[in-house]
């Protein structure tokens, strides 16, 4: 039954599928994809079979993304008409870049090498914003990553500083210092703790909010009936208020492995001393929940096309999971049924004959 569910899902996938372009860059073990059209990366490692296995979903890369929030208003780049995108840097250091005419945004990616690797084994993710207006503005960042190694096997999605993480979490500035981990059964990542807040949860809660979703300590990492299983990380950099020609720089790591020699990350790069320094601040305490937005931005009617691009990114999805599930043989019932039903959805949407298990 699962064969079927395959088949119908690739269908879909032909018929909608977009053409994209790419940039590809490697060093070492890593290979770094840029997506010019959508404004995304992918990225890869060799593993012991010298096969370039991907660290997150692939089959969609827009389902991890940056987004900015401006003066209480958020951007998600890529898949906004307000940002122009563009590649810039070099091999050595490229960058996708996003212009406004309020904010200039520079994504660049250096690979790196831990010091427990033969060779480039990761990237540093450094994000710059430059603020064009003539009045001062309040910009925060965050980044989704749709992580997907620790999602088709028995084990834990994630562990941090390696601690066995099953559930949803939520890591303050202040709180801890080290790593993440998410691995399957060949290949590892390490995520550094960078940032004013990472939390761990169900990619669909992430996913679809302007900027912060309430933390729930304990929930698992399903959103049933269109996203069981589905673990990410998203990195928040809060609000801060840039002056017209300033800068806000910030930085996060990727690599291979499972923790030996990963640097440990500021949670931002400083900017040049200021004439009259100022004390620093004191870490606060670890919230037990993630405060909402004081402005919540409505979602937008979607239109066909729009439409068209989320379904896409969904069936993607469901390729995904299908596929890493008949590898691993891991799937639940509950899992099986909600793919179906959402696939199901989809197929009866799109004038196809739905196929139910008997």
């Amino acid at each position: 039954m699962i064969r079927c569910r395959v088949m119908a899902a690739l269908f879909l996938f032909a018929f909608f599928l977009p053409r994209l372009g790419a940039v590809e860059y490697t060093d070492g073990s890593v290979k770094l994809v840029l997506w010019e059209d959508n404004g995304r990366f992918s990225l890869y490692a060799k593993n012991a079979h010298s096969q370039y296995v991907p660290f997150f979903t692939d089959q969609d890369p827009r389902t991890s993304f940056l987004a900015v929030m401006v003066n209480d208003h958020s951007y998600k780049l890529g898949d906004t008409s307000s940002f122009k995108i563009r590649l810039g840097g070099d091999s050595r250091k490229p960058s996708l870049v996003f212009e406004s005419s309020f904010l200039l945004v520079t994504e660049e990616f250096s690979f790196i090498q831990t010091s427990d690797a033969g060779e480039a084994n990761g990237v540093s993710i450094t994000i710059t914003i430059e603020n064009k207006v003539n009045q001062q503005s309040m910009v925060g960042l965050r980044y989704l990553l749709d992580t997907s190694l620790g999602e088709y096997r028995s084990g834990p999605p994630f562990a941090i500083n390696a601690k066995a993480i099953n559930s949803e979490t939520l890591i303050e500035k202040g709180a801890s210092t080290g790593y993440w981990v998410s691995e399957n059964d060949t290949l590892s990542l390490t995520g550094s703790l960078s940032g004013d807040s990472i939390h761990f949860a169900n990619w669909k809660r992430l996913n679809d909010v302007p900027w912060k979703t309430p933390y729930a300590q304990g929930r698992n990492f399903n959103s049933p009936p269109y996203s069981v299983g589905d673990s990410a990380v998203c990195y928040y950099f809060e609000p801060k208020a840039i002056s017209r020609g300033e800068t806000r720089t910030v930085s996060f790591t990727l690599a291979a492995g499972r923790s030996g020699g990963f640097p440990v990350q500021t949670a931002e790069v400083p900017p040049p001393a200021p004439e009259t320094s100022e004390t620093p601040e004191t870490p606060a305490a670890v919230p037990t929940a993630i405060p909402e937005p004081v402005v919540i931005v409505p979602a937008p009617v979607l239109s066909p096309e729009d439409q068209k691009d989320r379904d896409l990114a969904l069936i993607r999805q469901l390729i995904g999971r299908i596929d890493g599930y008949m590898i691993s043989g891991a799937a639940t019932e509950e899992e099986l049924s909600a793919m179906e039903y959402t696939l199901g959805q989809l197929m009866a949407k799109y004038g196809m004959e739905p196929h139910t298990r008997p």
